[in-house]
């Protein structure tokens, strides 16, 4: 059986969403323990981690995402995620296809799952 919430590209309780072109920002809430089936996004997408702390286990690594965590998921990529006690918070930016094929073009994208922890990066996202 499909989550209800999953419809809108993520599980979670969603608490707001805005379009930009061919960006789709997105926050959502998880509750203490709250455990997500084994599911991947027709979007490429970038997450940072605002508040607790979840482990993301995908066919090849094991994550573990605190707050300032910043990362990026291509399209298609299975993953399974496990939140700790305490509710969590995840800002997700979506990224429409013609954009990610645009950063291939300019060597900047990426087809497998990154991860930052704090940094540079994650100071931007956030």
């Amino acid at each position: 059986m499909k989550h209800p919430n999953f419809s809108r590209g993520f599980y979670g309780r969603l608490l707001s969403e805005s379009h930009f072109g061919a960006f789709k920002l997105t926050e959502t809430g998880y509750t203490s323990g709250q455990q997500l089936p084994k599911h991947s996004h027709a979007l490429s997408y970038l997450c940072l981690t605002v508040r607790g702390r979840y482990c993301e286990t995908s066919e090849r690594t094991i994550q573990q995402c605190a707050p300032l965590t910043l990362a990026f998921h291509p399209a298609g990529a299975e993953h399974v995620v496990d939140f700790d006690s305490g509710e969590a918070r995840l800002f997700n930016v979506e990224v429409q296809e013609q954009w990610m094929k645009r950063l291939r073009e300019c060597r900047i994208g990426k087809d497998e799952p990154v991860y930052y922890r704090g940094g540079p990066p994650s100071w931007l996202a956030f």
